[in-house]
């Protein structure tokens, strides 16, 4: 919710006069504000309901069940929002042998969603069903429009999903070990082989990022960009956090390719975290290193 809309909500709820108090600016400036929340909340059902249709379809697959799981949560906290705005919609939460189920049914502008959506593994999949009159879900575990919107921000936060610096302190376990300093170029010792890394290194590296490489969650344009991100490494074969960096990119808008590079960020961190697969001499090789980014695939070149 805007900060704008909250303010005033919670001004409305405060006041022993309510709305009997407010002036005609005030019901003005309420009613700018409510229009312009429904319309970001309208957008965000509609991607909530075509996203359920692509998972329930053809799945999406993470890099683990604790990513899986992290996400499914978020699309709990989601949906709460679409239900609590969208009447004779409902949501429900259980586990059963399959673990955490997540159970929707929306009615969106006329369009009607049924369906469940589970991890198998690592792999967030699902059913869709058919409407059935008469028929509601309970939901065992509800919570208010802006409980669940801070539900969303605490479990994005928790994943590292936002980048600026800022946060870096409060990213996940990813940035763990991947933001330290790299020492400044006099004090690196001298290489030990000016050789350029072999196909083979190349491919060693390219396996390890790709393992925490996923652009599944992207949006359709964001599948379509080709980013080329570079990085920075410290002698232990860690990225430097701070040096993540959008060298360029194509095949779709500026938002589009921040997207996909904030997806590429991630990946880099997460897998890089523990060091990558490099050799020990010819630091001066690697010590900078670009990778190139698809919706299918990356390298590094």
């Amino acid at each position: 919710m805007r900060r704008s809309a909250l303010l005033l909500a919670t001004a409305m709820l405060a006041s022993p006069v309510g709305a009997q108090g407010i002036s005609p600016g005030a019901a003005i400036a309420m009613g700018q504000a409510a229009l312009e929340q429904g319309k970001v909340a309208a957008e965000a059902a509609k991607n909530a309901a075509k996203k359920f249709e692509e998972i329930t379809e053809k799945g999406q697959d993470f890099p683990s069940e604790a990513e899986c799981l992290s996400v499914l949560q978020s699309a709990a906290n989601a949906t709460r929002l679409v239900v609590n705005i969208m009447p004779f919609s409902s949501v429900q939460t259980l586990e059963d042998e399959r673990g955490p189920v997540l159970r929707y049914r929306l009615l969106l502008n006329g369009e009607k969603h049924v369906g469940q959506v589970y991890c198998q593994g690592s792999k967030l999949t699902g059913e869709q069903a058919e409407w059935v009159n008469g028929s509601t879900l309970s939901d065992n575990s509800p919570a208010s429009t802006i409980d669940a919107a801070m539900g969303v921000f605490a479990l994005s936060y928790l994943r590292g999903d936002f980048g600026s610096k800022s946060t870096e302190e409060g990213r996940g376990v990813e940035d763990k070990g991947a933001l330290s300093n790299s020492p400044p170029p006099e004090s690196a010792p001298p290489a030990s082989s000016s050789r350029p890394l072999t196909s083979g290194e190349k491919d060693a590296v390219r396996v390890a990022v790709q393992s925490c490489w996923s652009a599944g969650s992207l949006s359709s344009e964001a599948q379509r960009v080709i980013v080329t991100v570079g990085v920075n490494m410290t002698q232990s074969g860690t990225p430097e956090g701070g040096s993540i960096r959008m060298i360029g990119y194509e095949g779709g808008s500026e938002g589009a390719a921040r997207q996909a590079f904030e997806a590429a960020r991630r990946a880099i961190l997460r897998c890089g975290s523990k060091g990558l697969p490099l050799p020990e001499g010819g630091y001066e090789q690697w010590r900078s290193l670009q990778f190139v980014f698809t919706s299918e695939n990356m390298r590094l070149k």
